[in-house]
């Protein structure tokens, strides 16, 4: 686990709540996502998506990553073709949402565990029926207090207005949460908020990018999360 900068002027141990980001933290929606990429893309001829490069791409949205894998692949689109590609990546993640997707190992075990102590809740940039789909799905059974996905209401991460729901809900302020991510996103939303901000690094970005993160604390497995949880 790589050092980190905790917000001094909070005292310990007044976390009351909890924040995972979706995608490469809680659950591994990669495989699912490269397939939506591959089915748009072929209609303009081009080769299936691939893990490494999807993973380039995620984290601000799938308006944003689909403009990011165009530029991966030198393919510029008009602006009418590109409503039409991502139609397609959408409706097709719409109806095949969860074929690969799974909770990485440890992190059901971990969020039960967390249930009594914390108030939990999950952000993600994706849209947010899928986003809901997705954890009714996959981690249904958690007593998630706020899961918040994108919508007109409120900007995606890492706009500090993407937490207002869960202040909201909570009430409870933006000191008093820990967000855990996997990736500058999550970062860069935590930092901008002053709130603390837990990296994991079997997500969808190279370690060595997350450790470069001025003060971030990184971890590597489930068992160093939850150490770096209860050492807040």
């Amino acid at each position: 686990m790589s050092a980190r900068v905790i917000n001094n002027s909070r005292m310990a141990g007044k976390i009351k709540a909890i924040l995972f980001d979706l995608d490469g933290t809680l659950i591994d929606t990669i495989e699912d996502i490269a397939a939506a990429f591959s089915a748009a893309i072929a209609k303009d001829g081009l080769e299936p998506a691939t893990v490494e490069e999807t993973k380039l791409v995620v984290g601000r949205g799938l308006v944003n990553a689909l403009k990011g894998l165009l530029e991966i692949r030198n393919h510029p689109v008009s602006e009418e073709r590109f409503t039409e590609l991502f139609h397609v990546l959408y409706t097709y993640y719409e109806e095949h949402p969860v074929v690969y997707s799974k909770p990485f190992d440890g992190m059901i075990e971990l969020v039960s565990g967390l249930q009594d102590t914390y108030q939990l809740g999950v952000i993600s940039n994706k849209d947010h029926e899928l986003t809901l789909r997705i954890v009714s799905e996959l981690m249904g059974d958690v007593p998630w207090s706020v899961i918040r996905g994108m919508n007109d209401e409120y900007p995606r991460k890492p706009d500090v207005g993407a937490f207002t729901p869960f202040v909201k809900k909570m009430d409870l302020g933006l000191e008093e949460m820990l967000l855990i991510g996997d990736s500058e996103v999550d970062y860069q939303s935590a930092r901008g908020a002053n709130m603390d901000v837990i990296l994991v690094s079997w997500g969808f970005r190279p370690r060595e990018a997350l450790v470069a993160l001025e003060g971030a604390c990184v971890v590597d497995s489930v068992e160093e999360l939850k150490e770096a949880i209860y050492a807040l």
